[in-house]
């Protein structure tokens, strides 16, 4: 009795390591459905510029953040280039022209994202 309960727990941690690839919470371009990301806008995102301050007289819009995660075995590995797509999308949510002070910060395994790996990115949106 004691081997079936193993064997069906074994199982159970198992199966919910699968998944579809690109259907986890980031998908194949970084999605991230929590953080109210679940399509991108190639339009939007193409129109945010990335600068290394923000430029004198733009309006400081806040902080925004990005990150891209790799959840289940089939997923790709995340990445800096998924994580700006996300990060500018957040952006050109809030009507910014552009990121500045864009910071990348690779982690491991983190239980609060459900990701074995991440990448995060933080900056300034302006406008």
């Amino acid at each position: 009795m004691k081997r079936i309960l193993i064997l069906a727990a074994a199982c159970a941690v198992l199966a919910g390591c699968t998944q579809t690839p690109g259907k986890g919470n980031l998908a194949v371009i970084g999605l991230l459905p929590a953080a109210g990301i679940v399509k991108t806008n190639d339009t939007q995102v193409g129109t945010v510029v990335v600068a290394a301050t923000i430029p004198e007289g733009a309006f400081d819009l806040g902080e925004v953040d990005g990150t891209s995660c790799k959840n289940s075995l089939l997923d790709p590995a995340p990445t800096e280039a998924k994580t700006l797509i996300q990060l500018k999308q957040k952006a050109a949510n809030l009507g910014a022209a552009g990121v500045a002070a864009v910071k990348y910060d690779k982690g491991g395994l983190s239980y609060v994202t459900n990701c074995w790996s991440t990448v995060r990115a933080t900056g300034r949106a302006f406008r």
